[in-house]
């Protein structure tokens, strides 16, 4: 849901690595498990300042999200700022990141223009998406790469049409290899949501087979964007490592957002991280990472932006967006990022 805003703001963040039961070790250590925090510029707080006081509690790695029709505004053209920023930036503070490139973003096709109307696995969309990835890992020769993604939250796109599905488990399957050809030992993968796992596990079943991890979304909210209890993580996270076996699973967003209207607090928001630990500590070997999303709340223009890009202008939704950062808009910490800052201490992250 989240991967329009990593444009708007800059970058985004993630990698991981994790599995099992709970060992009374994990506790005292984060062993191979690798922190992502999606650290974002607002009006408030200059992306830099952000960057560091996220490093400070231990982060590890971040995302950087691209959509494929920004990238190539014209057939065979492209152009980023991003990469270039990123080749010259993350290299520098020995921190890894995870590509994200979105043709499908949650209800948004991001495909060029003159690809409109194409199935996905047309040999035409493959080739030109191939001929994009081969331009894109070539502006960033020096970052070191914890995974690709093909798409954010894809199966929020797809829905229940299982024509569709298939045209994209075939689309995948020839552009993750793809990937995989020009960076070697790169883990690719697809984002999907918490949510789509429990609706449509055969259908991620069949697109995973296909990918190196399984990469997820997670907010637990209801349908109508009130949050449910953060009791419920523990169950969630044992549902996603059963749903997800035998591959690692990159939690490539986790957020809980602190508004009143929404039947939250900054409170509840704090406990969410907490129990997101508590849980995480139970399957350090399954899931490899956990990046929480975001850093920062952001103003209300963004909010309204967003609420546009994606159809919605329901208060509860924008209320979910407005206030699901760990800081406030000013960069004051929330009880969220304190806890945050205190679990991985506990952990050894710093």
């Amino acid at each position: 849901m989240t991967a329009r805003i990593f444009v708007i703001a800059l970058v985004v963040f993630c990698i991981v690595t994790g599995q099992t039961a709970h060992d009374a070790a994990a506790l005292n250590s984060h062993g191979n498990r690798i922190l992502g925090i999606t650290v974002n510029e607002v009006p408030g707080v200059k992306y830099l300042t952000a960057f560091n006081a996220a490093k400070q509690i231990g982060l590890q790695s971040v995302s950087l999200n691209l959509p494929w029709d920004e990238i190539e505004p014209t057939p065979g053209v492209y152009s980023s700022k991003f990469l270039s920023i990123a080749d010259q930036f993350y290299p520098t503070q020995q921190l890894h990141v995870s590509l994200v490139i979105t043709l499908i973003d949650t209800n948004h096709l991001r495909m060029p223009k003159d690809l409109a109307g194409k199935r996905f696995d047309d040999p035409v969309v493959i080739d030109r998406f191939n001929r994009l990835m081969s331009w894109v890992l070539t502006q960033i020769p020096h970052v070191t790469l914890n995974c690709v993604s093909i798409g954010n939250e894809v199966d929020v796109y797809l829905g229940t049409n299982n024509d569709r599905w298939q045209q994209y488990i075939n689309f995948f399957a020839k552009t993750s290899a793809h990937v995989r050809q020009l960076r070697l030992g790169t883990p690719v993968g697809a984002k999907t949501t918490f949510k789509g796992i429990v609706l449509h596990p055969d259908l991620i079943h069949s697109l995973n087979h296909f990918a190196d991890v399984a990469m997820v979304t997670y907010y637990p909210l209801q349908d109508n964007a009130m949050v449910r209890s953060p009791t419920v993580v523990a169950q969630d996270f044992a549902t996603m490592v059963q749903q997800l076996p035998g591959r690692p699973i990159l939690i490539l967003e986790a957020g809980y957002p602190s508004s009143t209207l929404l039947d939250s607090s900054e409170r509840k928001q704090s406990e969410f991280v907490h129990n997101v630990f508590d849980a995480w500590d139970r399957y350090p070997v399954s899931i490899r990472e956990v990046e929480f999303t975001w850093e920062n709340d952001i103003p209300d223009t963004i909010v309204r932006q967003l609420g546009t890009y994606f159809g919605i202008s329901d208060a509860k939704f924008l209320a979910y967006l407005g206030s699901i950062g760990l800081r406030n808009e000013n960069g004051k910490p929330k009880m969220a990022f304190l806890t945050l800052g205190e679990e991985t201490k506990k952990r050894g992250w710093w």
